[in-house]
C-alpha cells in the first residue's frame, strides 16, 4: 500500500501525480559531515526505532484535473516496540495546506529488523525496506529506497504531522473516525420461514434498522443495469418498483423496536418473534390494516463470525462521493473525486479524455454537453445507499426508489477483500459476481472496484479494429485500466 502511494506520489496526485525535482531533503547532517565521519552499520533495537521519524522535502507538481499545486511533501513513520507502526504522507501547497495524503488510518504495517535493515510489510502485503545508520556526532537516521533520509521527529515536527492528520480527518469526516455499533446490532437476524403454506420465505432485520422480506414464488429479476460505467458492485439486479411495495418477490423498509421481540415494519405491519432455540422460532404478524396472520415457524440462520471488521462494515451507508481512476499504458491519465450531486460532471471530463486519447471512439454528434447530459440522466436512478449485513446480504437502493439485493462474503478479511454475487447460488458466477476491496477513510467506507462495463468492451473491440491502436484484446487490457472508489458515510 505504501509502495502504491510512493508510485502515486511520483505519477498521479489526485489526477496525475507528476513529481518534479524530488531533490531537497530536510534532515540532520550534510554531505561534508558524512564524508568526514563514515556511518557505521549498527543493528538497531526496537527501542532505537520506537517513536516518530519524519522527512520533509521540496517537490513541485500539480494536479492536471483540478489545477491544484504542491511545493513540498512530508512523510512520517511511527514505530512501536511491539513490531507494528504506520506510515503517512502529505502533499502540501505553498500555504501548507494538504491537497493529498496517505494517512495513518490507511497504511498500517508490521516490521522486522535484520542487521541495519528494517523490513516493513503493510496490511495489503506490500513490502519495502529502510536502512538504519548512526553517523558519528549525529542523530540516528533511516534512509528509504529512494534515498530520502528520515530523522527522529522533534516536538515541532510531531505537532506538524498531527496537525496535518487532524486537518485531513476533519475535512473528510467531521473529525470523527470512530464507528459505534449500529443501533440494532443486538437484534439483527435472518429468519428462514419453515411453515410450508406461508407466502413468506425469509425475514431479515438488519443492523441499521432495515427489514427485508422475501416472498415465495414470483421471480428474481436479473436485468443488470449496465449503461454508463458504475461498477458491477452497484448495478441493479433484483429490484422493487417502490420500497414497501411487492414487485417480484421483495419487500423492504425501515423498522423500529417496540418491545422485547416486537418490531414495527414501516409500510408492512408489526411482527413479534419468540422462541429460545434458533431452530424453533415463532413469528406472529399483524399487517398494517390490522389483520393478524396465522403464526409462522422459523429458524434463525447462522451469522458471520463476530469480528471488528465485520461489525464495522455491517450497517447502512449513504453514498457521499465517487473517485474515478484511469490508467493507460501504466501511466495515470485521470484521477478525480466527485461529490454525488456533482457526479454528472464526470461526463464532460470523459468527453475531453475521449477527445485526447480515443478520438476514433467519438461520433460526429458527440460533445461535452451531450456527455454531461447523459450523466445527468443517469443520476436519476443512480445508487444512494448500500447495506451490508452479518447474514451475508447486501442491499443497494437507488434514486428512482428501486432497490437490488445481493450476497457477499469475505475473501480476506484482514486486507478488506470481499466477494459479492447477484446470483445467490453461485459466488463465482463470472457474469454476476466480482471482488471489491473495502477500507476506511476516517469514518468513511471506501469500496474500490475495477470497472467492467459495455462501454469499455465496445471501446476494446473498436481498438482492435483500428490498425493505429493496440493489436489485440490482451494488449488493450494491459494498457488500459479503470477503477472506481465509492466513499460512503454511515446512514443516520
Amino acid at each position: 500500500m505504501k509502495k502504491y502511494f510512493l508510485q502515486m506520489s511520483k505519477m498521479l496526485s489526485l489526477a496525475a501525480f507528476v513529481m518534479i525535482g524530488l531533490m531537497t531533503v530536510v534532515a540532520c547532517g550534510s554531505d561534508d559531515d558524512d564524508n568526514d565521519n563514515p556511518a557505521p552499520t549498527p543493528t538497531p533495537t526496537v527501542s532505537d526505532l520506537a517513536g516518530q521519524w519524519v522527512v520533509e522535502y521540496a517537490s513541485n507538481g500539480s494536479d492536471a484535473t483540478t489545477g491544484k499545486s504542491w511545493t513540498r511533501i512530508v512523510e512520517s513513520y511511527l514505530f512501536r516496540q511491539d513490531g507494528t507502526g504506520y506510515y503517512e504522507s502529505y502533499l502540501l501547497d505553498n500555504q501548507n495546506l494538504s491537497i493529498a495524503e496517505w494517512t495513518r488510518d490507511n497504511c498500517k504495517f508490521n516490521y522486522t529488523i535484520s542487521g541495519n535493515t528494517v523490513s516493513i510489510t503493510d496490511e495489503t502485503g506490500d513490502k519495502w525496506t529502510l536502512v538504519y545508520s548512526a553517523p558519528a556526532s549525529q542523530q540516528p537516521q533511516l534512509t528509504d529506497e529512494d534515498g530520502r533520509v528520515l530523522a527522529k521527529a522533534n516536538t515541532t515536527q510531531q505537532a506538524m504531522v498531527d496537525g496535518l492528520y487532524n486537518e485531513w480527518k476533519t475535512a473528510n469526516n467531521g473529525g470523527n473516525d470512530n464507528l459505534d455499533n449500529p443501533e440494532y446490532a443486538d437484534v439483527a437476524a435472518f429468519y428462514e420461514i419453515t411453515s410450508p403454506d406461508s407466502d413468506i420465505k425469509t425475514l431479515e432485520l438488519t443492523e441499521s434498522g432495515r427489514y427485508l422480506i422475501t416472498l415465495r414464488g414470483g421471480y428474481k429479476a436479473r436485468n443488470i443495469k449496465n449503461t454508463l460505467p458504475k461498477g458491477r458492485f452497484l448495478r441493479m439486479a433484483r429490484k422493487t418498483l417502490t420500497r414497501n411495495t411487492v414487485y417480484g418477490n421483495v419487500i423492504e423498509g425501515k423498522y423500529t423496536k417496540k418491545g422485547d421481540g416486537t418490531f414495527e415494519l414501516e409500510g408492512y405491519g408489526t411482527v413479534t418473534i419468540t422462541g429460545s432455540s434458533d431452530s424453533a422460532m415463532s413469528i406472529e404478524i399483524t399487517t398494517k390494516d390490522g389483520t393478524k396472520l396465522p403464526p409462522l415457524t422459523a429458524q434463525r440462520t447462522n451469522q458471520k463470525p463476530e469480528s471488528d471488521e465485520t461489525t464495522k462494515l455491517c450497517r447502512t451507508w449513504d453514498l457521499a462521493s465517487i473517485r474515478m481512476i484511469i490508467d493507460m499504458q501504466g501511466k495515470n491519465i485521470y484521477d478525480k473525486e466527485y461529490k454525488m450531486d456533482e457526479l454528472y460532471k464526470f461526463g464532460r471530463d470523459m468527453y475531453e479524455l475521449n477527445k485526447k486519447y480515443f478520438e476514433w471512439d467519438l461520433d460526429d454528434d458527440d460533445s461535452a454537453e451531450a456527455y454531461e447530459n447523459e450523466w445527468k440522466e443517469e443520476m436519476k436512478d443512480y445508487p444512494n445507499t448500500v447495506t451490508f449485513t452479518k447474514a451475508g446480504t447486501y442491499l443497494v437502493t437507488y434514486n428512482d426508489n428501486t432497490l437490488a439485493v445481493s450476497t457477499w462474503s469475505w475473501i480476506n478479511e484482514k486486507t478488506g477483500l470481499l466477494r459479492y454475487s447477484w446470483n445467490y447460488d453461485n459466488m463465482d458466477d463470472g457474469s454476476e459476481a466480482g471482488t471489491v476491496k473495502v477500507s476506511y477513510r476516517g469514518a468513511q467506507l471506501a469500496v474500490q472496484e475495477d470497472l467492467d462495463d459495455q462501454e469499455m468492451e465496445s471501446r476494446k473491440t473498436r481498438a482492435n479494429d483500428d490498425d493505429d491502436d493496440w493489436d489485440d484484446e490482451e494488449d488493450y487490457e494491459d494498457n488500459f485500466q479503470t477503477s472506481m472508489i465509492t466513499y460512503c458515510n454511515e446512514s443516520k
